[in-house]
């Protein structure tokens, strides 16, 4: 996804960068699966995972964070992103700014609160729901 996005924004001055958090015994993995995904993005490697943290405990692989020019934070997506979410956000940080800004997203939590909400109570609860409301690394 990140290539299609780097050739769609190619002419607007934006970068896109992938962040590993791989240890350093599979690091050596990364360019044979950036490959077979036909992933052209460069990558950073060494990136630590505080930096994805969505609350005291809990952290959220993957994230997007998208940077403004001056290097700025502007926008976290906390879980899996469509091409459609970060395109909002860099189309958004391109304008003049006079829309509304696209809402954040913590997707990991948004989808923890609907598997909370379709679940009956007739069926036990999950181990790790069992242990202090936590399930899918979000705090209920």
């Amino acid at each position: 996804m990140l290539s299609k996005l780097a050739a769609q924004y190619r002419d607007k001055d934006v970068s896109f960068l992938a962040v590993s958090l791989d240890d350093a015994q599979s690091q050596p993995k990364i360019p044979r699966f950036l490959e077979k995904k036909k992933n052209h993005a460069s990558i950073f490697t060494g990136a630590r995972p505080q930096r994805f943290t969505i609350s005291n405990s809990a952290k959220s692989f993957p994230a997007t964070i998208i940077l403004d020019r001056d290097g700025s934070a502007i926008f976290r997506i906390m879980g899996e992103a469509s091409k459609k979410d970060i395109s909002a956000r860099v189309d958004w940080l391109l304008s003049t700014r006079t829309s509304k800004s696209p809402k954040p997203l913590l997707k990991i939590l948004d989808r923890a609160l609907e598997l909370a909400s379709n679940h009956r109570h007739s069926e036990p609860c999950p181990p790790r729901a069992r242990r202090g409301g936590q399930t899918g690394g979000a705090r209920l």
